[in-house]
């Protein structure tokens, strides 16, 4: 299984903000892995890209904050897109997929949403590989569960704790019956 970078749950985040449904939550997460190369990439690096996204031609974006590296010459001239933050460039993919009018009740797959992106001409490669990579990735955050609203209940508190086996900090709020 692959290592959760903090990366990955800042995508999680930043889609959780925008109000999209939990499973295509994971779903970005995962493609910004599969594109990203778990964030290692030099796009990624260079250009807070984790999405491969290219300088748009019709398409305005106030997420964007100018030209990024430029792209291999068997994708065409047109360079990268270069954002001030990785929360950036995920808010610039979700106004991409609105612009396109996608409609996440419907994706219930990663084979759905690859289907979608081919659909759109988001990637040129084959729909299978791209539905198997984001399988993969997906799989690889099969502990990250959908958080739970608790009603009828009176916060009393915060626990902070350490998980030695992840080494991540943990903090959640602790409640009571009202």
């Amino acid at each position: 299984m692959a290592l959760i970078k903090d990366d990955a749950i800042r995508v999680l985040s930043t889609a959780a903000s925008a109000k999209i449904p939990f499973y295509a939550q994971k779903l970005l997460a995962a493609q910004a892995m599969h594109e990203s190369a778990n964030f290692s990439s030099n796009v990624y690096q260079k250009n807070k890209n984790a999405f491969g996204m290219k300088m748009p031609s019709v398409r305005k974006s106030p997420y964007i904050q100018g030209p990024g590296t430029a792209a291999p010459a068997s994708e065409g001239t047109t360079p990268y897109a270069s954002y001030a933050s990785l929360e950036d460039s995920v808010k610039d993919v979700l106004h991409l997929y609105a612009y396109n009018g996608i409609n996440w009740s419907a994706i219930k797959s990663p084979a759905d949403f690859a289907m979608w992106l081919k659909q759109k001409s988001y990637y040129g490669g084959d729909q299978s590989v791209y539905t198997a990579a984001l399988s993969k990735w997906l799989e690889s955050m099969s502990d990250i569960l959908e958080p739970v609203t608790v009603t009828g209940k009176k916060k009393i508190g915060i626990m902070d704790c350490y998980c030695p086996y992840c080494s991540r900090d943990i903090r959640t709020d602790v409640f009571i019956n009202s």
